[in-house]
């Protein structure tokens, strides 16, 4: 656990077991190494993938034998999917007891399947051998972690005595008098990547005279390069298409040449009112990270055909979800090809040649925006019931200040957040967009909260939240600030959205999944606060009420799913 800290791990999230006694003990006695115990090892592996995100380095996951581990999966699958750093370390049963149905004995290599990128089994030993053995695995874990911005995983199994007070008078002798462990786990270099050390690239990618297109998912903790996005987009007046969970969409010197409705311009193509697509056609694509949520601007995507297409992606993964036939992989971050890019450019600025261009896609966007920009003015004033779109666009612009984390639950509340979060709306936004599920949404927020140390909203569903309530046990060792911003329509209207919707006399039960949860009592069971708020007028004043109060807060707004439906289709003409 020294050299864990000595290579730059600050956090350990540990739940509660016998035979992960050595490896909790060893995390509480290392200073500066903050251990926090979470009950329920579904809800650990969440807060520390949370954790990971908001700090940008490795938090280590501790957790006993057993379905203990079996229990870590998901968060394990999200860092992979997202690119999370995670160091999981899952205490097992020694050799001899495997095979046998001994109990909390499972197999446990190769738990996680593919999803670590490094792996290891170790067998420990009172001795000198084991000790360097041990330190050399804390090493390579981290490297791997970091390199690859994913988890590891490192099983251990553990021979009885377990206490560390009983080994030590099991074994005498064996470690030396003077043994330093502070010395013994001292590192050269801690393996935590400055990211901000660009790299010598030599890319080619020609943008002479090319109308660019920038089309942003998401990406990795780290790793959005976003002013030297926006300068290039500056340079060659290149339209971006970001999505709400990408950086960029929240960089104000990019706002002048941010898309915000491009899902509806590629939802109405074709209809007698929509632009003209060839006009808005590009030369050639900068993908940075995924592809968009929206699936009509991916359907377009498709439709160019040999568009050169260039994904820029550090940790290596295929990004290119459409099998585009000119795809070319760049495995290096966007700044460290940065000088290598323009320096084939001429001097000077050169996005007087794409006017066009970009005026086409602004004029495009403006088409669309002004119908909804007109409702969020004026459709539903402060003291009306609030719709579902207009709660997310409420978030967006009343912060009670500009630094406040949002995390965005996967379901409506992403594709709203999408569809109508203006350019140039100043917060930090955190998500699960690597599996794209509902799992650990409590926990992930939880752990962003207490990395973050400022308050962070969590904006999500209800089934997303019941799909999670056990988070809430985190709250005794929780240091933050999380409010929850419930919008609870009553089950999954998203599914709503789907053909199944119509013609299927199940979907109630089987899709919609209606819950009459309450949540003031599931709020009070945990020690939460809780308030409910029926206009965006009172949802502010409790922003700002909590905002100044540690712990977790829940704000539930009654919503009409039905309703949010057809405002959101009227809305995307």
């Amino acid at each position: 656990m020294q050299t864990l800290r000595n290579c730059g791990v600050r956090t350990a999230v540990v739940s509660p077991g016998s035979r992960s006694t050595p490896l909790t003990a060893a995390s509480a006695e290392i200073r500066r190494l903050e251990t926090i115990p979470v009950l329920d090892e579904r809800s650990a592996g969440f807060f520390a993938l949370g954790l990971s995100k908001s700090m940008v380095r490795p938090t280590v996951l501790i957790c006993t034998s057993g379905t203990a581990a079996a229990n870590y999966l998901p968060a394990v699958v999200e860092a992979r999917m997202s690119h999370t750093p995670l160091v999981v370390v899952t205490a097992d049963r020694p050799p001899e007891f495997q095979n046998c149905h001994a109990g909390q004995t499972i197999p446990q290599v190769g738990i996680f399947s593919h999803f670590p990128v490094w792996e290891k089994n170790c067998v420990p030993a009172l001795s000198m051998e084991s000790l360097a053995e041990a330190r050399e695995t804390a090493l390579e874990a981290v490297k791997a972690s970091i390199a690859q911005s994913a988890p590891v995983h490192v099983n251990v199994q553990f021979r009885d005595p377990l206490a560390p007070a009983v080994a030590e008078q099991g074994f005498p002798g064996v470690i030396p008098d003077d043994f330093d462990v502070q010395k013994f786990c001292v590192i050269s270099q801690s393996p935590m990547r400055d990211f901000l050390a660009p790299d010598d690239g030599a890319e080619s990618i020609v943008l002479d005279g090319k109308k660019v297109l920038i089309v942003a998912g998401t990406v990795p903790p780290g790793h959005d390069d976003t002013q030297n996005v926006e300068y290039v987009s500056r340079k060659f007046g290149a339209p971006i298409l970001a999505d709400a969970t990408h950086p960029l969409r929240h960089f104000s010197p990019a706002r002048e040449r941010l898309i915000e409705r491009y899902d509806a311009i590629f939802r109405n193509a074709g209809k007698p009112y929509a632009p003209e697509l060839a006009d808005l056609r590009p030369d050639v694509v900068l993908q940075i990270g995924t592809l968009p949520e929206s699936k009509f601007l991916r359907a377009w995507l498709e439709s160019l055909g040999e568009t050169p297409v260039y994904l820029f992606n550090y940790c290596g993964d295929n990004t290119d979800a459409l099998a585009r036939p000119n795809v070319k992989n760049v495995t290096r971050r966007f700044r460290e090809i940065w000088n290598n890019v323009l320096a084939r450019e001429e001097a000077g600025d050169v996005a007087s040649a794409n006017n066009a261009f970009l005026n086409a896609w602004k004029a495009a966007d403006v088409r669309f925006k002004a119908k909804s920009d007109a409702y969020f003015r004026h459709g539903v004033t402060a003291a009306g019931t609030p719709t579902e779109p207009q709660i997310a666009r409420f978030l967006c612009e009343n912060l009670p200040e500009s630094e406040t984390a949002i995390f965005i639950a996967n379901g409506m509340p992403v594709r709203d957040m999408n569809a109508y979060c203006p350019a140039g709306a100043r917060f930090w936004a955190f998500h699960n967009r690597g599996a794209n599920g509902i799992d650990g949404t409590l926990s992930t927020a939880l752990g962003v909260a207490h990395g973050c140390m400022e308050q962070t909203l969590l904006y999500t569903g209800d089934l997303s939240l019941l799909h999670d309530t056990n988070g809430f046990l985190i709250a005794p060792h929780f240091c933050g600030n999380l409010c929850i911003v419930l919008q609870n329509n009553g089950g999954g209207n998203i599914f709503r959205h789907l053909p199944v919707a119509w013609e299927n006399p199940h979907f109630e039960k089987l899709w919609l999944t209606p819950q009459r949860a309450d949540f003031e009592q599931i709020a009070a069971a945990y020690g939460a606060d809780y308030a409910r708020a029926e206009t965006l007028g009172e949802l502010g004043n409790l922003l700002t009420l909590f905002r100044s109060k540690q712990g977790i807060h829940l704000i539930e707004i009654r919503t009409d799913g039905e309703a949010s439906r057809n405002l959101r289709s009227e809305l995307a003409c």
